[in-house]
């Protein structure tokens, strides 16, 4: 320990507070004050402290001779700052510990990456995507109640056959039933009253048969009445035990019953439930039902209601079919399956039925438990890319949750605490979990489950302590109203609008954003039109704005898509609540969202802005939200290409975003979900729009190309050029007139994009326009400039001829993908564009005067441009293998011998090089020697590009891979002679395609610093008549160059005086010219 600061401190003006700041860092671990007069030093006894405080009459304020403050900072710490505070007017003391030595350079910053952020798997207790018996979690929840009904039953008493007040008063319920005993009064109606309640299990299988038979009987000419009351038995028969609806199968044919005539809306609704059983079903799906179905549709006298029900009613029917096969083997039409369940999952009875059938019928539980168990994670479902093991994972899925919802009613249903709390935590658990969260929130909105959250969210009397079970029903409130469709439901919106504080999970703020949503959609479609037109001037969009803007747009959008007057209804509400169209607006609305969206994204935003998922997340909704409601306007509502170039610029930035989902946001599950739809749907809306008709026949410019246009523009200041693929159409109208941005487009892309985008024009043009011709000579253009460009810069290696190495590579590799890729093309093109050619081959000279060569194979690239070269010279069409070698070896000796023999000899050379060097290198270098010992020419019998070291190796090389039946070839390659007099190839320059700089270096490569001054070129005042003319002023060229007397220099105000003359005024021949002191400010001083 040393001393490291002597001094006497003085608090600055009348503050109490003085700081030192030292010019290294310091370790302190003591402070020692000194009394007034003391003399801390002995060897320095003219040093004397001094103290004075603020209160110096106050004698508690006296300091003992000597006071010492120990301190800790710890080993990894130091400071060079100390502020002193006290009441202190001067203060005297001294700092002991250590210096702390500095780095002489700053630490050099070394990247790491990040550790992948993996979602926890769910526990297989809670997991029944991933089970052989998705209603095990079910199964077990029961048990935790006592007297509980067996599942099958709980589902008919919750989803299906309602008990009555009188029913939960039986000392027998749930096991209660009615008899089928009937007497000879029986009719039509009186059957359906028997049925409508459970059937006792003691039920025998005769009375069945016999109840089945008589209704039978009671059949009789059709009739609307009958219809009705026949389509109510089979509704009723389906959620009853299986053996009844079989029984009535069995005795009730349905093309006996119902006709076009007889089925109104009522009976097909009772059908329709009906069809959730898997028996009736197959009942019905006889082609003379269907076809009756099929009528009614058609039927002019049928209301929009009928038809509707009657489409459902076939889509069922048919999608029954697939599911029962789709359950066993592959199919191709997982989304009708999936369709027809969700469809299912929005009417509780027919969710039962459906729920009995999957859990009663022995052939279906069969096949599903007959698939194995992947273990693998639940995806949405919002695409029909569906495998067959994802599939079943989602069946699974959903009989999983249905079941558990039954649980949460009859526990809630008869107030078993324990039990609703963990089934509401389950429900709670899946809403945060991809896949379940789909499949919970669909349910929930089911009628019974709003108002069960309803209850359970309100307390038992004023001022009651809070309960687990409110708790969480608070969360999956919240959760779910962030879905906009949900508050579309009116018992949802009537549980928000009962929120009441206190609350014990929703804040305030919350609350009244859900109590806006709600009003919002209660109001219906002018004020969601309010919402979409409203103006602020707060920047970027707020999560309250979001969420009320998206409840206004599914208004907006359910009113434009279900009403049959909905497209009038939407243009009046957008003209009467604001002056401007309701295009403009949207398309206003979504260049906000992706200008929000892209500020989380960007590099260049300072500072950025903090990561909130919750926005990020609303914000990529709400651009789906407005993509699904553009999507039907654009096709029945004008757009103008104003209005489509700011479409296009907003969907790229929207599109760009949907990108970088995956990498940015690796912890969030909803995220990727919202931004792979909006993806989607971007690339939809594109395609859509590029098809349209401009809105006046007086547009010159048609839609696809302002929408490529923008495209390109916008592209190339985005961080992906994806969507540019998407729309390139109508090639011989758009393209031609957009070379320009289409150039400066496809420099920008990478390799693999580039060739992406070159097999599209090649299949677009189809050699109509030759886009592709002309790009790939603009290319080559760009290629020899950068070659050239290397080959100056010589042996430097700054920043600047780094990236140019890095560019070239990549053309390089652009270059040998197009010929793997687009063979046939390319060769086609060599032989038939002597640009493509000339080019070709300045780039072969010019590549073997640098040496171009890389560490990733750019050698099959150069064996094949070579073989390409050679082909275009001897027109010969090969297909890049030993076979075309060996015939394209067989030329005349006239066409290239240097080149060839340079080529050969670096070939050789450079396989032999190879550590482990492919099997179609090594036959095309035996196939090269053997060329060259049967060519008789003289030219061949010597070998250039190598030295005779490399010989050496090339000969090394040959003897390890030829067979022993080959060994004339190592001994005829040994003859041959290798000619140092001709000039050799210049070594390898080893290029890369990746350029690793610091921040600071990135200027260097677009400003590099050897840029030349430019300067005015030297000449005399008269040159000669043959001589070279210079030329300053634009003017000059109208005057002779002998005219000497125009070179006549003034001074001072002798041109002013000479000007003032009549004669020269009246000349107006020449040019005005300035005088050398007249500026364009005026006379100079």
């Amino acid at each position: 320990m040393k001393l490291l600061y002597w001094g006497t401190v003085r608090p600055e003006a009348a503050s109490d507070i003085a700081a030192l700041r030292f010019t290294t860092p310091l370790h302190i671990t003591l402070i020692r004050v000194f009394a007034s007069e003391a003399q801390p030093f002995a060897n320095c006894p003219e040093i004397v402290a001094s103290v004075r405080h603020r209160c110096d009459k106050d004698k508690r304020n006296a300091l003992v001779p000597t006071i010492d403050f120990s301190m800790d900072m710890g080993a990894d710490y130091s400071t060079r700052l100390m502020i002193i505070k006290g009441s202190f007017q001067v203060l005297s003391f001294a700092l002991y510990g250590d210096t702390v030595s500095q780095p002489t350079s700053p630490p050099s910053y070394e990247p790491i990456t990040l550790p992948a952020v993996n979602p926890v798997p769910l526990s297989k207790a809670i997991d029944p995507a991933n089970a052989a018996d998705p209603t095990f979690l079910a199964k077990n929840l029961l048990k935790m109640m006592p007297d509980a009904p067996p599942l099958p039953l709980a589902i008919r008493l919750m989803y299906c056959l309602k008990p009555t007040d009188d029913d939960w008063e039986n000392e027998t319920f749930p096991y209660h039933g009615t008899s089928l005993e009937f007497n000879d009064e029986l009719d039509l109606a009186q059957a359906g009253d028997m049925i409508s309640r459970p059937l006792r299990r003691e039920t025998a299988e005769t009375a069945i048969s016999a109840f089945a038979s008589r209704v039978n009987d009671l059949i009789g000419s059709k009739s609307r009445t009958q219809s009705d009351n026949i389509a109510r038995l089979f509704s009723a028969s389906a959620s009853q035990i299986p053996s009844l609806a079989l029984a009535l199968c069995l005795h009730i044919d349905p093309e006996m019953v119902f006709d076009a005539q007889t089925l109104d809306d009522s009976a097909l609704l009772y059908l329709l439930d009906a069809v959730a059983n898997a028996d009736l079903a197959r009942h019905c799906g006889s082609e003379e039902f269907t076809g009756i179905l099929t009528q009614c549709l058609e039927s002019p006298t049928s209301d929009k209601d009928t038809k509707t029900t009657a489409r459902r009613l076939i889509h069922r029917i048919h999608a029954w079919n697939i599911l029962e096969e789709a359950l066993s083997n592959m199919s191709d039409e997982y989304d009708t399956c999936i369709g027809m369940i969700k469809d299912i999952g929005t009417e509780e009875k027919s969710l039962g039925i459906w729920l009995e059938s999957m859990v009663l019928h022995q052939d279906l539980v069969t096949k599903l438990a007959e698939n194995p168990v992947p273990s693998a994670p639940l995806y949405p479902f919002s695409s029909s890319c569906v495998n067959h093991d994802e599939f079943i994972a989602y069946v699974r899925a959903f009989i999983g949750v249905a079941a558990v919802f039954v649980v949460w009613a009859w526990a809630d249903s008869i107030g078993h605490d324990e039990c609703r709390e963990r089934t509401l935590a389950i429900v709670r658990l899946w809403q945060n979990v991809e896949g379940y969260r789909e499949i919970t929130n669909h349910l929930l909105s089911l009628r019974q489950f709003s108002r069960r959250l309803k209850w359970i969210i309100t307390p038992d009397y004023d001022g009651a302590p809070p309960r687990r079970a409110g708790c969480i029903g608070e969360q999956i409130i919240s959760e779910l109203a962030n879905d906009p469709r949900a508050i579309e439901h009116e018992l949802f919106r009537e549980t928000i609008l009962s929120l009441t504080p206190p609350l014990s999970f929703i804040s305030e703020g919350e609350r009244t954003r859900l109590r806006k949503s709600a009003l919002v959609a209660d109001d219906g479609l002018f004020a969601a039109m309010d919402e979409v037109f409203f103006k602020s001037d707060r920047p970027g969009l707020s999560l309250r704005r979001l969420h009320v803007l998206r409840v206004s747009l599914a208004t907006v959008t359910r009113e434009f898509m279900e009403n049959e007057e909905g497209e009038l209804r939407v243009v009046q509400a957008a003209w009467d609540g604001s002056s401007m169209g309701l295009l403009p607006q949207l398309i206003s609305l979504l260049t906000e969202v992706s200008n929000d969206l892209n500020k989380h994204f960007s590099l260049t935003v300072s500072p950025p802005p903090p990561i909130e998922s919750e926005l990020v997340h609303q914000l990529f909704s709400t651009g789906y939200d407005l993509l699904r409601l553009l999507l039907p306007l654009t096709l029945v509502l004008p757009l103008i290409p104003r209005s489509t170039r700011d479409l296009v610029c907003a969907l790229v930035e929207l599109f760009s975003c949907t990108g970088l989902t995956r990498s940015v946001f690796t912890h969030s599950t909803s995220i990727p979900s919202a931004s792979d739809a909006a993806r989607q749907s971007c690339l939809d809306l594109i395609r859509q729009v590029s098809r349209l008709k401009p809105a006046a026949p007086s547009v010159e410019k048609p839609l696809c190309q302002v929408v490529l246009a923008t495209l390109l523009e916008c592209s190339m200041e985005s961080r992906d050029g994806d969507p540019a693929h998407q729309i390139m159409r109508l090639v011989p109208t758009v393209l031609p007139s957009l070379l320009g941005p289409l150039k400066a487009f496809f420099r920008v892309l990478n390799a693999e994009k580039k060739v992406h985008v070159m097999d599209r024009l090649i299949k677009l043009d189809d050699g109509v326009i030759g886009i592709a011709e002309w790009l790939l000579i603009e290319e080559l253009k760009v290629l020899l400039q950068t070659l050239n460009l290397i080959r100056v810069s010589g042996s430097d290696n700054t920043v600047h001829v780094m990236a140019l190495k890095c560019h070239a590579s990549i053309m390089l590799q652009f270059l040998a993908e197009l010929v793997r890729t687009s063979s046939n093309w390319f060769l086609a093109t060599l032989k038939d564009v002597a640009d493509v050619h000339v080019n070709l081959k300045s780039v072969m000279t010019t590549g073997r005067a640098v040496g171009f060569v890389d560490a990733t194979d750019f050698g099959d690239l150069i064996a094949d441009l070579t073989i390409g070269y050679l082909a275009r010279v001897q027109n010969v069409e090969h297909a890049w293998d030993v076979p075309v070698l060996r015939r394209l070896l067989v030329w005349s000796a006239a066409s290239d011998s240097v080149a060839l023999r340079q080529e050969l000899g670096r070939s050789l050379w450079t396989v032999a090089g190879m550590e482990e060097p492919a099997i179609e290198l090594v036959e095309g270098a035996i196939v090269i020697v053997e060329w060259l010992l049967a060519h008789r020419s003289p030219e061949f019998v010597g070998l250039s590009g190598m030295t005779i070291g490399d010989s050496m190796k090339v000969e090394e090389f040959l003897e390890s891979v030829v067979m022993e039946d080959q060994a004339h070839i190592v001994r005829g390659f040994k003859k041959l002679s290798t000619d140092e007099d001709e000039v050799l190839l210049p070594e390898p320059i080893e290029l890369s395609t990746t350029l690793e700089i610091q921040l600071k270096d990135i200027p260097d490569i677009f400003y590099p610093e050897s840029i030349p001054v430019p300067s005015t070129p030297k000449g005399t005042i008269t040159p000669d008549v043959l001589g070279s003319v210079v030329v300053s002023p634009p003017n000059a060229l109208l005057y002779s160059p002998m005219a000497s007397t125009l070179t006549k220099n003034y001074a001072n105000n002798d041109f002013r005086e000479l000007r003032q003359a009549t004669s020269s005024r009246q000349n107006t021949s020449r040019l005005p010219s300035m005088h050398v002191d007249v500026g364009i400010h005026g006379p100079s001083t």
